[in-house]
């Protein structure tokens, strides 16, 4: 690999450059340790726009009137590097389908059906707030190889006069062959993602003069997934991700919170995920 070569690699990276069966190998072994995001598929990229009715003839209760009330369409992805022909539906339930369209004859097979309706979540609902319905995050993640899982999230929401706030938490359950997954997750419990803003100003001075009338926090999951002591698993990094913004200050005011812990995904070590929970304020004010 020449100089040039070597630019026009860091110049461009969107692209991946192999230039020997070894790199080819590193380049593979490292896709392996990454997630695979879902990507929406709008209707003009749809190679048929009958995949619903394959999806409603598997899944009758995703293609309900209450669903449709509830804003729980089915939706189509396609995830990320995968074949043209295969894509996903996540529906109410929750379930998550993969489709094959099958060029020759133009139709859809629903080819796997992984059914959670029945799953029971690590956390449940907190505090005063309802709680929504189970509901699968579009990605798949490695617990090793060819050992995908997916998010199942639970989740719950408050709101109160000038504010609001919602929380998830993740249980990374194993999809396996033939539409079964396994009965309890293989990290558990992890925070996901959270938001709460709460009221500041209560006088009319205060809004007119501050520069900022609520009490905001935002909190995300990071993850990356390494190598571990056993060749059928990869551990995985996770780093959680949450500012506050205090009410009555400016922006500049705002402090970020980072929490970094490894998440083992082997046999019993299913519940640590509350060694980041315990971490982590999660969106709720702390009196330091």
């Amino acid at each position: 690999m020449n100089i040039t070569h070597i630019a026009k690699c860091v110049a461009v990276l969107a692209f991946i450059c192999v230039t020997s069966p070894v790199w080819s190998a590193q380049v593979a072994a490292t896709n392996a340790l990454q997630a695979t995001p879902f990507i929406a598929v709008k209707p003009p990229a749809e190679p048929d726009h009958n995949w619903r009715s394959s999806v409603c003839s598997a899944v009758p209760q995703a293609c309900s009137a209450q669903v449709h009330a509830d804003g729980l369409d089915p939706v189509l992805y396609r995830a990320e590097g995968d074949a043209t022909n295969r894509f996903y539906v996540i529906t109410a339930g929750p379930q998550l389908l993969r489709l094959e369209y099958r060029t020759v004859s133009h139709d859809w097979a629903v080819t796997e059906d992984w059914d959670f309706t029945s799953y029971e979540p690590t956390r449940q609902v907190q505090g005063d707030g309802d709680n929504g319905p189970l509901s699968i995050y579009p990605a798949l993640y490695p617990l090793g190889p060819g050992r995908p899982a997916v998010a199942v999230l639970s989740q719950w929401h408050e709101a109160y006069s000038g504010g609001g706030g919602s929380w998830q938490y993740a249980d990374f359950v194993e999809l396996k062959p033939d539409g079964k997954h396994a009965d309890e997750a293989s990290v558990a419990g992890v925070p996901f993602s959270c938001g709460k803003s709460i009221r500041a100003c209560f006088s009319e001075q205060e809004y007119q003069h501050s520069p900022h009338c609520s009490e905001d926090f935002d909190g995300v999951l990071h993850l990356r997934f390494v190598p571990s002591d056993s060749p059928d698993r990869y551990d995985w990094v996770a780093t959680w991700n949450e500012t506050h913004w205090p009410g009555l200050k400016p922006k500049k005011a705002t402090t970020t919170e980072v929490k970094t812990v490894r998440l083992h995904t082997a046999n019993g070590h299913a519940g640590d995920g509350k060694l980041l929970d315990d971490a982590v304020s999660f969106c709720e004010p702390i009196n330091r």
